[in-house]
């Protein structure tokens, strides 16, 4: 399985973009973050085209996650157990925001869908769960608040700091092969599909996540962020100890950067956040519950650049996109890459795709 995370910052601004990389990487499963729109303003259309099924948890034009697959997609859930609320303004009541998506991807063969299952954030999607429903039970236009299902999935399933030339480092894959595909570790071969005797990619439960930014330090949105990081935290080991084997991957938009080189001058960041001793506190956190961050062993480039005083040029970025994976599934991970050419050329996003290769 070929798995990516994208903070695409509005998915309706840059669909072309996306499908463009789904095709040219050959990814399987895509969890998406910054889709910046609701259920029903997302373009559903050309990801359908394209083969995949997309499940969608958006309020407003803000935040907003997404997971597409062409591997099979069902179990949704739109909130982690005990997910913190917030607040947006005076006289707004709390809520819990759009930031956490949770799937099982995988199943089901890559070879194509001629029809996909939309799966709307409306009320109807349960929250909170880990995700431990039936493999088939995709959830349908009538659960999902409105949305509609456009036909049966493929199989059995119903409707349901690296340099500025881009060298990821000196022993790392570089961004793009010569076809085009980011390649994976050292040894990969580059194939898309896992390497079981069937070709059918083996499930994984998946979470898009959106970690709120924190502003200032002194921002009751950085204690929120906090917050936020350690109830995802005890939702994972509380998994996890039900049942230790679950291939379990958290991918997305941390907003932290673990450690100075993760930064282009961390003196540029004295006092700000991303970088304060409690928010990398808080992502180390989530070793201590089983979990592992598998892609720094094979990518060191940054995942995002700011638009702003000519960052990406300068390569002056920060990496904060990653993913976590659980015992049983960082076991299963062969390679990982950094697709810097997605941040080049007009109307790019922000971030660039992060690769999961996976056996």
């Amino acid at each position: 399985m070929r798995l990516a995370t994208w903070n695409v910052n509005s998915v309706r601004t840059r669909t072309e973009r996306v499908i463009r990389f789904l095709e040219r990487q050959d990814i399987d499963v895509l969890a998406i973050q910054e889709t910046k729109c609701r259920p029903e303003q997302f373009p559903y259309l050309p990801f359908e085209a394209a083969g995949y099924e997309v499940a969608v948890h958006g309020l407003d034009q803000w935040n907003g996650v997404a997971i597409a697959s062409r591997v099979g997609l069902s179990d949704v859930v739109t909130s982690f157990p005990g997910q913190p609320t917030w607040v947006a303004g005076q006289g707004k009541e709390p809520v819990v925001e759009a930031r956490a998506l949770g799937a099982t991807v995988g199943g089901t063969s890559g070879t194509g869908t001629t029809g996909v299952a939309r799966i709307g954030g409306g009320a109807g999607i349960s929250g909170g769960a880990g995700g431990t429903g039936p493999a088939g039970d995709t959830r349908t236009a009538r659960d999902a608040g409105g949305t509609r299902n456009t036909g049966p999935a493929t199989g059995t399933r119903d409707g349901g700091g690296g340099s500025a030339e881009g060298s990821e480092s000196a022993t790392a894959p570089t961004d793009t092969a010569r076809d085009g595909r980011a390649t994976a570790g050292s040894g990969d071969s580059g194939t898309a599909k896992d390497a079981t005797a069937t070709g059918v990619p083996r499930p994984v439960r998946l979470w898009s996540l959106y970690v709120p930014n924190g502003r200032e330090l002194t921002h009751p949105h950085y204690t929120y962020k906090l917050e936020w990081l350690a109830r995802l935290r005890d939702a994972v080991g509380s998994w996890l100890e039900a049942d230790p084997d679950l291939p379990l991957a958290l991918v997305g938009d941390w907003n932290v950067a673990p450690r100075d080189e993760d930064v282009w001058d961390v003196s540029a960041f004295a006092g700000a956040t991303h970088v304060s001793a409690p928010e990398r506190e808080a992502f180390a956190a989530f070793e201590s519950v089983g979990m592992s961050e598998v892609t720094r062993p094979h990518v060191t480039n940054y995942t995002f650049w700011d638009y702003q005083r000519l960052r990406f040029p300068r390569n002056e970025g920060m990496r904060i996109d990653f993913a976590y994976a659980s015992p049983a599934l960082a076991a299963r991970v062969v390679g990982a890459a950094i697709d810097r050419d997605e941040r080049k050329g007009k109307g790019a996003s922000d971030h660039v795709p992060v690769i999961i290769e996976l056996d």
